[in-house]
């Protein structure tokens, strides 16, 4: 495993351990990781291909963000929508950086397992009734799902996220 790799799964655990503890994250880790990210992207795809990968994900990270800002203007019309009550900085943020770190293919996968994902976990919380108000640590689900696909890469090196172009 590649010194990359090693920090990067480290920065990952303490997003998830903070987002899940926390529900906040150090603004800190996510410039770093996103560094880690394109310096990855580019080694492993090239400058031309990995500007590509990383501006059409952050194009549709863009449309998603559209999208869901439009659903709380629809939703709250009349009053003021405060969709920062609903998403974290820190879960743009590290949409942000999964746009450097995959493959457009790779990126539309992770994100809608990850989205399950976090459907599933407070459907879970939901059931469970621990909290009054459940929220999700979303960039904490995205993490930790990351660094199953990091460690699922090391163990099988055609199974690489990046690098997928269909």
């Amino acid at each position: 495993m590649s010194e990359l790799k090693i920090i990067s799964i480290i920065l990952l655990f303490v997003i998830t351990f903070q987002d899940f503890r926390f529900r906040a994250v150090s603004w800190y880790i996510f410039p770093a990781l996103l560094g880690l990210y394109i310096a990855d992207n580019y080694l492993s795809n090239g400058l031309t291909t990995g500007t590509v990968f990383f501006f059409t994900n952050l194009l549709i990270i863009l449309i998603q963000l559209a999208g869901v800002f439009l659903y709380f203007i629809l939703k709250n019309w009349g009053k003021r929508a405060q969709i920062t009550n609903y998403l974290g900085l820190g879960d743009v943020l590290f949409f942000i950086v999964l746009a450097a770190a995959f493959s457009p293919f790779g990126f539309i996968l992770f994100i809608v397992i990850a989205l399950l994902s976090a459907i599933l976990w407070y459907a879970l919380r939901m059931v469970m009734k621990k909290d009054k108000e459940i929220t999700i640590p979303l960039a904490g689900i995205m993490s930790g799902l990351l660094i199953m696909v990091i460690v699922a890469e090391t163990f099988n090196k055609s199974f690489n996220l990046n690098s997928i172009v269909y």
